[in-house]
């Protein structure tokens, strides 16, 4: 019996030990920080649970304020700028013979291929191309 009484001794000894160090490591928090602060932190908590939910989200920083800040409006400075040039101008024969050199190398490239494909199967014996079954 003596046993039994002698380690619930100890073992409230113990945890009020645990308990002491913990209210130390509490105490001290993360730096800078105070028991007032954190007492402080507890009462706005707790306020924050009773608190209703907002009926209304603002997500704007003056949240008082029913209109957010805004910037003074930009002054247009007219500058004498000639116009754009008219479709008729883009369009003009100077410009377009690109369009059409480009055209034309196109197509006389695929004509050349075609050309050599064939020229290719009439030399080869079996009539068939040299790159594969056809």
């Amino acid at each position: 019996m003596a046993n039994v009484a002698h380690r619930e001794k100890r073992r409230e000894e113990e945890e009020k030990s645990r308990k002491r160090e913990r209210e130390k490591r509490e105490a001290m928090g993360n730096a800078g920080s105070a028991p007032e602060q954190k007492k402080t932190k507890e009462k706005e908590e707790a306020a924050e649970a009773r608190r209703p939910p907002p009926s209304t989200v603002r997500f704007y920083p003056t949240a008082d304020q029913p209109k957010a800040r805004q910037p003074p409006p930009i002054k247009l400075e007219e500058e004498n700028v000639p116009p754009p040039p008219s479709a008729d101008d883009e369009m003009a024969p100077r410009n377009l013979w690109q369009v059409y050199a480009l055209g034309a190398f196109i197509v006389l490239r695929w004509a050349w291929v075609k050309w050599k494909e064939s020229k290719d199967r009439d030399d080869s014996p079996d009539g068939r191309s040299p790159d594969g079954p056809s």
